[in-house]
């Protein structure tokens, strides 16, 4: 069976290359019938639309003449002297940017004065025409007039460009680029023409402007009413028409967009009906011949196909009898490419089974560092987390802390003012007093680090920051360590509260030193970095940091230092003051090779001081009444001894709307201190209605947080805990606040 179909395949290409050979030949004839029925029509419709196109692109190409004479007169029109009315500099400046010899420009008053004359020579007498009232009109709304074939005073045929000259709303003058009708040849020139075509330009009247041949002849003649009946049926197509010298022509129109002139190109009808008889029957007798060499030929290759065939269906059974296999020479090169792919299936198969298996265990390898991957990111989020609800939860310690510590603070403050003369007392009071100091700073780290620590930016001079640091680092970080700074010549501007910054500096130039026990240089680079951030890097020559340690180098508390020696807030207070300024810190270390820290800052205007931020004198007016709202009772109590030994008799109320309701009871108040964070009406509104009803009221808000962000003027802000002499100040900033309202 399977044999009979080999034979049967065999037999079946030599009859169906002999099949093909005839079809081909069937095709040819009927195809060389066809060609002669329809070709006639296919190239004169070719030429026509080649006619059509051209006629399109000469009119855009008139069309951007027009733009350029009109792009020019506008910016000459713009010129100071044309607004000075220096027409003698305009004459000139025409001149300059028009060097046409079939062009001029003109510049004429609403009487029909000329004023410039660009063809006539400079001083000669200008011609004086009639009023061109009718294109006022036009120039008033400020738009370009174009005209149409016209006669002129210098020139019997024109065409023109006119712009107007704008005074007080209106067209005080026309400015006008005038042009013979041959200063459009070069539009036909360009564009190169066969030699028995020819172009026809009309205006908007259908009046004969130009002619690419016997030009003058015809210059001013109207369309011939083949063409204008066209033109009113469409903007573009080709008609058959006769020329105005007589000849028979194919001629095709194109109407600008923007003019609304019409572009003609015309050929002889001779030209394009002759001659295609004669080249058809050629290519027909050519087609013939050639498909009967191609089927000899074919008929040939089809006996060496089918044995070729033959050969490699013979080797493709031995293949899938798995017996030897030899790749038959056919001499065709697609056959032999088979039996050679043939050779070579089954040891692509072997090799495709090998790179099956390399894949499998390639692609369990990449599963496994995805899911390595996506552990490492989701333990990158779960510290961001816990540090996120970390500082949470320090800001909220701190802020209760603080409460703590204020009323201690005042208690201590008013010992040691009362008791601090006898030695003792004054040694234990001056001890708590330390003590509490201690505790303030501590807070502060803690609110550092929970972003939350009240900062006073302002412009700072990173440069000059750290030269004046100089004394104070050396001296803190001892002889062994040798204290180096560059910075830009130019002032390195920053936002940020120069007296965080310092300590922060102070805490990186301290860990330095310690990561150096042998002494060593110890570099603060000040440098300008973009348009929008300056830095500043602290680079020691220390014993460096693993990568472990690195990453927990900014945790809160974490610390590598022995007991006692560090509480691990130095960098956590460090990056959280880099956050709060809006700039960034970050550390590159590795073992042996020391450690860079970076802080980025905005950039700022160096500011100049100003009488205003002088230091505060404490508050010497004479006392009166304050108003003391706290609604934790021991600040409250606190505060008040503070204030009492200040002089002041103090009213106090635990909540806002306690406040209000004494403010309305009287009489007035000369102060009014508020905690900020209070349950139900917080110390911002408690301000707000207060000041409703006492305007100038002298305001002291105080907050164990950040300074908030308020629209409030005139008040002072005071950072728990404090003593009486802060409280003094801030009194005396918040009556000098007061006093500006």
């Amino acid at each position: 069976m399977a044999g009979s179909d080999v034979g049967l395949a065999s037999q079946s290409m030599r009859v169906g290359f002999l099949r093909l050979l005839a079809l081909l030949l069937a095709v040819a004839l009927a195809s060389t019938a066809i060609l002669v029925g329809s070709a006639e029509y296919f190239a004169r419709d070719q030429a026509k639309r080649q006619m059509v196109e051209t006629a399109r692109a000469l009119s855009r190409v008139l069309d951007g003449d027009f733009a350029r004479h009109e792009a020019m007169l506008r910016a000459l029109a713009q010129s100071p002297s044309v607004a000075a009315h220096d027409w003698d500099a305009v004459d000139a400046q025409a001149r300059a940017v028009l060097r046409n010899p079939d062009a001029w420009i003109v510049v004429g008053d609403r009487g029909g004065r000329q004023l410039v004359n660009t063809k006539l020579a400079r001083g000669a007498i200008l011609p004086a025409g009639k009023d061109p009232g009718w294109i006022w009109p036009i120039l008033d709304r400020a738009q370009t007039h174009l005209c149409n074939l016209t006669h002129g005073l210098v020139e019997r045929d024109i065409i023109c460009v006119d712009v107007p000259i704008m005074e007080d709303g209106r067209a005080a003058y026309y400015m006008s680029v005038i042009m013979r009708p041959r200063a459009l040849q070069p539009l036909f020139q360009r564009q190169r023409l066969p030699s028995d075509w020819y172009g026809s330009i009309l205006d908007t009247k259908l009046a004969l402007v130009w002619r690419s041949r016997d030009a003058t002849k015809f210059v001013g003649h109207s369309a011939a009413d083949e063409a204008k009946k066209a033109l009113l049926a469409s903007d573009e197509g080709v008609i058959a028409a006769t020329s105005l010298d007589g000849v028979k022509t194919y001629a095709a129109y194109s109407r600008s967009p923007v003019s609304r002139w019409t572009f003609f190109i015309a050929a002889p009808r001779e030209q394009l009906d002759s001659g295609i008889w004669s080249t058809l029957i050629l290519a027909a007798i050519v087609v013939v011949l050639l498909m009967l060499v191609g089927g000899f030929v074919a008929y040939r290759w089809g006996q060496r196909a089918s044995r070729g065939v033959e050969a490699v269906a013979h080797s493709a059974k031995a293949l899938g009898a798995r017996e030897p296999f030899v790749a038959p020479a056919t001499r065709i090169a697609e056959l032999d490419a088979i039996g050679v792919a043939l050779a070579e299936a089954d040891q692509h198969l072997r090799e495709r089974d090998q790179a099956l298996a390399a894949l499998n265990t390639s692609l369990s390898q990449r599963v496994e560092e995805a899911l390595a991957e996506r552990e490492r990111v989701l333990a990158q989020l779960h510290e961001a987390q816990k540090l996120e609800t970390l500082g949470r939860l320090t800001g909220g310690v701190a802020h209760d802390f603080n409460n703590l510590l204020a009323p201690v603070m005042g208690a201590l403050d008013l010992l040691q003012l009362r008791h601090g003369t006898d030695p003792k007392s004054g040694r234990l009071i001056a001890a708590a007093l330390a003590s509490t100091e201690r505790a303030k700073t501590l807070v502060a780290r803690l609110l550092a680090f929970a972003r939350r620590q009240s900062l006073q930016p302002r412009p700072v001079d990173l440069g000059a920051l750290v030269h004046g640091m100089s004394d104070l680092l050396q001296r803190s970080l001892g002889s062994t360590i040798e204290v180096q700074i560059e910075s830009p010549k130019t002032p390195a501007v920053a936002l940020v509260d120069p007296n965080q910054l310092e300590l922060a500096l102070l805490n990186l130039a301290i860990n330095a030193r310690d990561a150096m026990p042998e002494g060593g240089p110890l570099l603060f680079r000040v440098i300008d970095e973009t348009e929008d951030f300056v830095r500043i890097e602290v680079i020691d020559g220390g014993e460096g940091m693993d990568d472990a340690t690195l990453a927990r180098a900014i945790e809160p508390f974490f610390t590598t230092k022995e007991q006692g020696r560090g509480t691990g807030l130095g960098l956590s207070m460090v990056d959280g003051l880099a956050a709060q300024s809006g700039g960034s810190f970050t550390l590159s270390s590795r073992i042996g090779a020391g450690t860079i820290a970076t802080l980025r800052f905005p950039r700022a205007q160096l500011l100049e001081a100003s009488p205003a931020s002088a230091e505060l004198i404490p508050d010497l007016t004479e006392p009166g009444r304050v108003l003391l709202v706290d609604d934790e009772e021991m600040v409250r109590r606190g505060s008040a001894e503070l204030l009492e030994g200040l002089g002041y008799q103090t009213v106090q109320a635990s909540s806002g709307a306690e406040a209000l309701r004494k403010i309305a009871e009287g009489p007035a108040f000369d102060l009014l201190i508020s905690d900020y964070l209070m349950p139900g009406m917080n110390g911002a509104v408690l301000i707000a209605e207060a000041r409703r009803i006492m305007p100038k009221v002298p305001v002291v808000l105080v907050t164990g947080y950040a300074a908030p962000d308020l629209d409030l003027p005139g008040i002072s802000i005071l950072a728990k805990p404090f003593r009486q002499r802060d409280l003094s100040m801030s009194i005396s900033e918040a009556r000098n606040l007061a006093a500006g309202l």
